[in-house]
């Protein structure tokens, strides 16, 4: 066998396979795949060749194409399909158009199942009532069976008021600031003490409200003459910050600017709420 030296590297190569070498080590040009002697697989007739036997071996599996009269499993009009005679029919029904093959006829049953399923009560017990679904439910607040066409979690408006009472500060972080200030906030009626508060200064400036409720900025508002602030820094009882004896009425501007300062220290209000529980019995 002759061998040809490479000009690149000196190495010995048979007259193949020099050329191979060199365009694939030195000049770096990759092959996708042969293309056949003298570029033959490019040609118009070897693809044509490869077109009948791959041809060829489906009708051997497969059998020919031919075309089949059928009738729409939804409108049962008659059109013509094609398939492979070894596989025809490949479905169990044949449609004669999209709008046809989306098209289901559901019983009243398959509709209410389908409805549980989309509402993720595929596991709720229901029954139907004048073409209506009634699921057979159970109170979460009191565990009580219940019926609703509805799917709802309560069986009334108190059992819903309970548990969201309970629940309402569940999910927060006791440690804050903001949950301190909701334990903190006044629940008792200013009627209920006349003698305690100016209710002159409602008179002539109104409750305070913001721009998108009435718009009475100058207005009056309670205020904690012991911070709720200062209250959460130092770890008082919420009880003592919330209670009456820590109220005053202060235009809201007042307030603002008065921010965590303190009117009183914590043991003159201690003082003023033992009074103040003396004098109305609480």
């Amino acid at each position: 066998m002759k061998l040809v030296k490479c000009e690149y590297c000196d190495k010995e190569y048979s007259t193949k396979g020099i050329s191979t070498h060199i365009m694939r080590t030195h000049l770096k040009v990759g092959f996708n795949g042969s293309t056949g002697k003298n570029n033959s697989y490019d040609k118009e007739e070897y693809k044509q060749k490869l077109k009948e036997k791959q041809e060829n071996l489906l009708v051997k599996k497969l059998g020919h194409i031919n075309s089949y009269d059928v009738n729409c499993h939804t409108c049962r009009i008659l059109f013509s399909i094609k398939e492979r005679s070894n596989k025809f029919p490949s479905k169990e029904r044949y449609f004669c158009s999209r709008k046809c093959s989306n098209t289901r006829k559901h019983t009243e049953e398959t509709k209410n199942k389908i409805s549980a399923k989309i509402r993720g009560l595929e596991n709720t017990n229901y029954y139907v009532r004048q073409s209506q679904i009634i699921y057979e439910l159970i109170c979460v607040e009191c565990n009580n069976s219940f019926h609703s066409n509805k799917h709802i979690k309560f069986c009334s408006k108190s059992c819903s008021s309970k548990f969201s009472s309970r629940n309402r500060y569940k999910d927060i972080d006791k440690n804050t600031l903001n949950y301190y200030r909701k334990q903190c906030s006044f629940n008792f009626n200013l009627k209920d003490f006349p003698d305690e508060f100016n209710f002159s200064l409602i008179e002539e400036f109104g409750w305070y409200k913001a721009k998108n409720r009435g718009n009475n900025l100058n207005g009056i508002s309670r205020d904690h003459i012991v911070s709720v602030k200062y209250g959460f820094e130092n770890n008082i009882d919420p009880k003592i910050i919330s209670h009456p004896a820590n109220c005053q009425l202060l235009r809201h501007n007042d307030n603002v600017s008065k921010n965590s300062k303190c009117d009183l220290s914590l043991e003159e209000l201690l003082l003023k709420i033992e009074q103040w529980n003396a004098k109305y019995s609480l």
